[in-house]
C-alpha cells in the first residue's frame, strides 16, 4: 500500500509541478486526497487515478466525467449560496482537482449530553442546506456526519466525489435516508428529535408538500433496505 500510496504522490507531482504536498489524507476506491500548499492556499488535492484492468480510452472518459462532474457540483453549490469549500484549480485532462481545504470540526465529533440545543439547532440548519442543494437538483451522494464541517459558526459540505445533478426523489431520498442512518446510529437516544429538526428546515426551504414525498420516499427505501436484511438472514 506504502509503495502505492507513493507512487500516486509522485504522478501528482508530475501533473502539478507547483504543488508542495505534506501528507496523504485518505485514499479511496477512485481517488487519493492530498493535503498540500499552492501558491498562497492551503488545498486539498483530488487525484482520480487510472484503473490498470479498465481499457485505457474508457479509463480516462470516467476519470475526467467523474472530475468535471464534481467540480460543476462545488460551482454550482457556491453560486448558490451552500457552503462548501472553493474550487480553486481543474485539470480535467488528469483528473486532478484543488480545492480549499477546510479545517474544522466534524458534526459527528459533537457531545449530544453537553450541546443538545446547539445540536438541534445545528440539524435544522443542515436540512436548510440539504433542501437547498435538492431545489437547486444537487444530490451530495454521501451525506455522513464525517462530510460536514464545523468553523466557528460556519458550516462546510465537503466529499462530492458521488455527487450528481439530479431531481428524482429517489435519490433525494436516498441521501435523507443515508444522514438519517448515521445521525441514528452515532446518537440512538437523541435521533429522533435531532432528525425532527433536520425536517423543519428541510421544510422551510422545501415547503410541506414537497417535504412529506421525501419522507415517504425515505420510508419506502428503508422499507425495502429491512426487507432484503431479512431475506438474506433466510
Amino acid at each position: 500500500m506504502e509503495e502505492r500510496i507513493n507512487s500516486l504522490i509522485e504522478e501528482i507531482r508530475n501533473i502539478k509541478r507547483d504543488l508542495q504536498i505534506e501528507r496523504v489524507l485518505g485514499i479511496g476506491a477512485e481517488a487519493v486526497i492530498v493535503l498540500s500548499r499552492w501558491m498562497e492556499f492551503r488545498v486539498v488535492a483530488k487525484y482520480r487515478y487510472s484503473k490498470r484492468y479498465r481499457d485505457p480510452k474508457l479509463d480516462k472518459i470516467l476519470r475526467r466525467k467523474r472530475t468535471v462532474n464534481e467540480a460543476k457540483v462545488l460551482v454550482a453549490c457556491k453560486n448558490n449560496g451552500i457552503p462548501v469549500p472553493s474550487l480553486l484549480y481543474l485539470d480535467d485532462e488528469q483528473s486532478l482537482l484543488l480545492i480549499e481545504y477546510i479545517e474544522g470540526k466534524r458534526v459527528r465529533d459533537f457531545v449530544p449530553n453537553r450541546e443538545k440545543n446547539a445540536l438541534e439547532n445545528l440539524f435544522m440548519k443542515i436540512g436548510e442546506y440539504v433542501g437547498m442543494m435538492h431545489a437547486y437538483n444537487i444530490i451530495h451522494g454521501d451525506l455522513t456526519l464525517s462530510n460536514i464541517l464545523l468553523v466557528g459558526d460556519m458550516m462546510f459540505f465537503i466529499d462530492f466525489g458521488l455527487s450528481e445533478f439530479s431531481n428524482e426523489l429517489e435519490k433525494q431520498g436516498v441521501d435523507v435516508h443515508i444522514l438519517m442512518r448515521a445521525i441514528e446510529n452515532m446518537w440512538p437516544l437523541h435521533s429522533s428529535k435531532l432528525i425532527e429538526h433536520f425536517f423543519k428546515g428541510y421544510e422551510k426551504v422545501r415547503g410541506l408538500g414537497t417535504t412529506n414525498k421525501v419522507k415517504l420516499k425515505v420510508t419506502e427505501i428503508r422499507k425495502r433496505g429491512r426487507y432484503i436484511a431479512e431475506r438474506r438472514k433466510e
